[in-house]
């Protein structure tokens, strides 16, 4: 009796941990520090970049993010660009005022949309190098939709393509949406200066002249350390896992 009763425990422990715990959350989690899960079954490191698409730091800091991606890989994590900006009702177009003008708003436009469209802050992959292309073109290009859609076609899609095409979004009512939302995530999460990186919701380093408050190091590989180490800590519980599958098993062998 005594051992069918250890060998039914060691094997409801083992489906316990596999399974995991079931919680209802009522509330509505902040997408930039949201954790979600890769096609790995890992948690991927939610990475928020608050940025000014005109502004020469944001170029900056996220030509230096395009090495840290090199680096840790698109599939462990989850990019968010937030933008700085401010509401303002006698603004025709946005109800937004940019820092860098007009133009700066219509690039912040263009970014959430061609992001949004391509699989959002989970499919980093299928939009970052439109936005490398994109930064490319230099500052003065920054919402310019020919450089846009020229990018998008270098990176292998079609800005035109549909009636819910990229095109459509940053022209329209879905985009001015898009730019309000990323503006009131930027002002919760507090930040304030482009460009400025943040892991799990927390600034790791902003770069606003210069690198500051950067604990641990502002260098390529200092950055991506940082990501392996919270890729690391969120799924710490897969080697827990492990564990208990393995001190089951050898229950079951010993009996």
């Amino acid at each position: 009796m005594l051992a069918t009763s250890l060998i039914s425990l060691a094997v409801s422990s083992s489906a316990l941990v596999a399974s995991g715990p079931t919680y209802m959350n009522t509330s509505t989690p902040d997408p930039s520090t949201y954790a979600a899960v890769s096609d790995k079954g890992n948690v991927k490191v939610p990475i928020t970049l608050g940025v000014m698409s005109r502004c020469p730091d944001a170029l900056f800091c996220e030509e230096v993010f395009d090495s840290v991606l090199d680096e840790v890989g698109f599939d462990k994590v989850d990019v968010t660009l937030s933008f700085i900006a401010r509401f303002d009702g006698f603004e025709p177009k946005y109800g937004i005022k940019c820092m860098h003008g007009v133009q700066e708003c219509d690039g912040n436009v263009q970014e959430l949309c061609t992001s949004k469209h391509r699989g959002g802050s989970k499919a980093v992959a299928e939009w970052w190098p439109w936005l490398q292309c994109f930064n490319a073109g230099g500052l003065g290009n920054v919402g310019n939709v020919g450089r846009a859609r020229e990018c998008a076609e270098m990176s292998g899609f079609d800005w035109d393509d549909g009636s819910n095409s990229i095109a459509e979004c940053a022209k329209g009512s879905e985009g001015v949406e898009l730019l309000k939302e990323s503006v009131k995530n930027t002002q919760a999460l507090e930040i304030q200066k482009s460009c400025s990186i943040l892991i799990s919701g927390k600034v790791r380093c902003v770069h606003d002249g210069t690198w500051k408050d950067c604990e641990g190091g502002h260098s390529v590989s200092e950055l991506a350390q940082s990501i392996n180490d919270e890729y690391a800590r969120l799924n710490h519980h897969s080697d827990s896992q492990d564990w208990w599958h393995r001190s089951s098993l050898h229950l079951r062998i010993n009996i």
